[in-house]
């Protein structure tokens, strides 16, 4: 699965140390996929995503599993 493109529709920050980023993702083999949202973790002076399992249903459903 090739992804081409993403677009950020929104940002919250209003947590301290986290962001919460709302994404589209543009895959070539299914077009636009639902919007799924991403934790940007603040830790030691650099950000990094938490990990997380997210899957799409047949119905356009998004899935999350995993530590946040």
């Amino acid at each position: 699965m090739q992804q081409l493109s993403y677009e950020i529709i929104n940002l919250d920050e209003s947590t301290p140390n986290q962001t919460k980023v709302t994404v589209v993702l543009t895959y070539e083999e299914f077009g636009k996929m639902p919007t799924v949202e991403y934790i940007v973790k603040k830790e030691n002076g650099t950000y990094k995503v938490a990990e997380q399992t997210i899957s799409f249903t047949a119905d356009g459903k998004v899935i999350y599993g995993g530590p946040i």
